[in-house]
This record gives C-alpha cells, structure tokens and sequence, in this order.
C-alpha cells in the first residue's frame, strides 16, 4: 500500500507541483469569500466545505482554467528570550488546485522557505474522487482521498491541520498528540467518506512512506515508522441553517511506531477527540464563528521509555469576528497537559488582520489576494523551561499573499 500512495503522490507532486485558493475561484467563478470565512483561507463556510467534500471538482462550465496558484508568506517576530527577528521570506508555496477531471480534484502543495536555499519540499497533498448518489431520503455523497496527512481531509477548522492559528511563528516546540501534526507528510493515507443527512463519517488507512521517497520530495525521515497500518477515523455531524452553522463530531487514531531500520517493540499511541464549532453568517456583512476541541492521547513506550505510561490532553478555543469579508479579530486558547510537568503548556493567542483583496470587486479579483496581520502570543506555562514562560511571549507581523 505504501509503494502504490508513495507512486501515486510522487506523480502527482513532482509532475504538477500546485493546489490554491485562487485557482478555486476563477475554476468556481466565484469570489474566495463564498467559500473562506474573511475572504481568504482557510477557515471555509458550509458552502466551502462542500466543494472540499466534492472533490475540489466543482465548475462554472467554462473551459481553460489553470489549476495552478503560489503562496508567499513575508514576516517578523521578537520575544524577550530569542530576540528581533528580521523581516523575511517565511514560506513560499506551489499548488495545484482544482479539477483535473470529471468527480476528481486535488489540492497539492509544495514549499519551500527562508532557510531552504529555494528547495521545494512535499506539503500536504489531497487527492479526491467523489460522487452524489441520489436516494429516496436524501442525496448520499461518497468519496475516496490520497492524503499525507491525518485530518487533513477535514471540512472543519476544528482539525489539528487546519485549527487556528493558521499562520505564526516559529514558537517554542511543545508536547502535543500524535495525532496533531506528528506524522504530517510523512505518511500516505486512502480515506473514505461520505455525507448523509448531515452526518459525516470518514475512515483512513496510513502507512509511513518509503525512505527514498521522502528523500526524493525533500521531507525529513521520521525516527520511526509505523508497524502495519495506523486507523483514522472521524464522525461529526454538520448542520447549516443558511443564517448560522454549526457541528459536533468525534476523531481518533490508532498508531504503533517502531524503529525505522531495526523495527523492534512498538511505541503505542491512542488518540481521541471531540470538537464543536458554530459560525454566524448573518447577512454575511459580521461573520462571528467558534471553534473549540479536546484531544486525549494514552502511550505506552514499549520501544523508547521501557514501557513507560503517558497521558496528553490538549485543548484549544478560538473565537472570531470578521467585518465585510475585510477586517478580523481572533482570540484563541491553548492548554497542553499530561503526565510529567515537562508535558504542562497553556497560553493565549491574539490576532488582528486586514484584507484588502480577495473579494469580488477588488483590485486583481480573483488573481490577487492579501491579509495583513499581527500577532501576539502569551504563555503563562511552559514546560520546564528554566527561564519565565512570558519570556518567550512572542510578537509576530505577517503579510499573507497568493495569486
């Protein structure tokens, strides 16, 4: 399984490097904002999570779209305990987004950034085949993704690959679930989901990829692999009102990881979650949403802690308001806790951007889109950092393009 996804996303990732937002909204004809909350991503409405769930395949009948977009990302951050950073390249990104034919789209990223010496390495890749099924109670969706990512799939912004913030820092590394973020890229995953009735459920398969693969795409080799195959599963259930939206679901992972080369005992991971949002779209002038999830992870370190016993939790809130597509305002809350001190991280996130393009009607619409944005975050725990946690407190300025 892992030679036939290391294949199918080498192909699609090295032969058509591209995914993107503006590339959605000449396919649609539609403005970024009749899918992104704030006019830019990746915060969807009920209308945006749809097109994801369709395949990215959605059309507006005219021929000659390009599924291609890029991505730049310019910023600066300071903190007390690591200094002034200067003004630079953070992230530069190629996709291939859109339709690539009927019920088919895919969303392929890749990156490279200041540090990178412009080599481009393999980002999240989603690849999907969906279809309707017209049925007497109501129309069944079914789809099938190639992805490299756990949750990345996801419509909601509750997932660990899309909760806020959704660009920051470079901030201090602190212990989080597997399942959020530990294996991203890293791994390929088939899924298959379906939309009925509202209710949504998916189920994946991952695998690590082949070493040379990953060499090949830039990505870092992981120190351990996963044993057999790791289950992802995700249930929530997804209501839209027109007005206001809402959902509550569940998420889980199970994952055993053994040594890369040598194999050996297996480091047990299981993760899950619960996770609730509610946007209010109103007469979409003042957009208010909230996203809140709670993730539990047990491990059992047969391989690297002598068969030691672990408990995580993480918890994240975030609550938003934007103004005519335009301007935006976020807080959010973190909270890392679990056996050991060295596990104990919580602090607050805040902020406030500007988007002057993306909309229908602005300058360059749909080719040219911005958000101007700072950031501050505060820690009131860190760890067993010796210095005080608010010493890493980190102010951060960004400017957001794509086209």
């Amino acid at each position: 399984m892992a030679s036939f996804l290391g294949t199918a996303l080498a192909w699609l990732a090295l032969a058509a490097p591209a995914h993107a937002l503006p590339s959605f909204a000449r396919q649609t004809g539609e403005e970024c904002a009749a899918c992104h909350i704030g006019a830019f991503g990746p915060q969807l409405t009920p209308h945006g999570m749809r097109f994801k769930l369709e395949g990215y395949s959605e059309t507006d009948g005219k021929s000659g779209k390009i599924p291609l977009s890029a991505m730049l990302v310019a910023s600066s951050g300071h903190s007390k305990a690591d200094g002034n950073s200067t003004p630079s390249l953070q992230e530069a990104s190629l996709f291939l987004g859109g339709r690539l034919a009927d019920h088919l789209g895919a969303f392929v990223q890749a990156t490279t950034d200041g540090h990178a010496q412009g080599k481009f390495s393999m980002d999240n890749v989603d690849v999907r085949y969906a279809r309707t099924v017209d049925l007497k109670d109501g129309d069944l969706l079914l789809g099938l993704s190639l992805n490299n990512n756990p949750s990345v799939t996801d419509p909601l912004n509750t997932a660990p690959a899309w909760r806020f913030p959704y660009m920051s820092a470079e901030l201090q590394e602190t212990p989080s679930p597997l399942l959020a973020g530990g294996m991203e890229m890293q791994v390929g995953g088939a899924n298959a989901y379906a939309l009925w009735n509202n209710v949504y459920a998916e189920l994946g398969l991952y695998r690590t990829l082949p070493s040379g693969f990953l060499n090949d795409v830039n990505v870092d080799l992981p120190d351990q692999k996963i044993s057999g195959v790791a289950p992802y599963w995700r249930l929530a259930y997804l209501k839209d009102n027109h007005k206001d939206a809402w959902s509550v679901g569940l998420m889980g992972m199970n994952t055993k990881l053994v040594d890369r080369i040598t194999g050996g005992p297996s480091d047990k991971y299981n993760d899950i979650g619960v996770d609730a949002t509610y946007t209010y779209l109103g007469d979409r002038k003042n957009i208010f949403g909230l996203n809140a999830a709670y993730m539990h992870e047990r491990q059992t370190l047969d391989a690297s802690d002598d068969g030691a016993k672990v408990n995580l939790n993480r918890f994240d809130v975030s609550g938003s308001w934007h103004y005519d597509n335009t301007y935006g305002l976020t807080a959010g809350l973190f909270d890392t806790s679990g056996t050991g001190s060295e596990n104990d991280s919580r602090g607050y996130i805040l902020q406030a951007d500007w988007t002057p393009w993306g909309k229908e009607g602005s300058w360059g619409a749909p080719w040219a889109n911005v958000r101007l944005g700072v950031q501050y975050t505060g820690y009131t725990k860190l760890g067993n950092y010796d210095d005080k946690a608010s010493d890493h407190n980190t102010l951060y300025g960004f400017i957001w393009t794509s086209f």
